[in-house]
């Protein structure tokens, strides 16, 4: 199976996905706003043949610590973080 990732989603993509389970996802949504948007990328994966993202991953590089959190499909997550989003 072959994933679609978008290493850098805008704010309506990545809201999009992680408002599907806003308790889970309320940091991560919260970070969609200052003053921590400017720290923070939102990787998104989708399935070749899905018309939407299955999985998310808020990667925060805040100079005092870093976030990573996952949402959706497991495999989606891994093809995120096989990237090498993260260093």
């Amino acid at each position: 199976m072959t994933w679609q990732i978008t290493p850098d989603a805008d704010d309506a993509a990545a809201y999009t996905v992680l408002a599907r389970d806003r308790i889970w996802n309320c940091f991560a949504i919260a970070d969609l706003a200052p003053p921590f948007r400017q720290y923070c990328r939102f990787a998104l994966a989708w399935r070749d043949d899905a018309t939407e993202p299955e999985a998310a991953c808020l990667i925060l590089r805040h100079p005092a610590f870093a976030v990573v959190s996952p949402f959706g499909d497991a495999a989606g997550v891994a093809a995120i973080l096989a990237l090498s989003l993260i260093h």
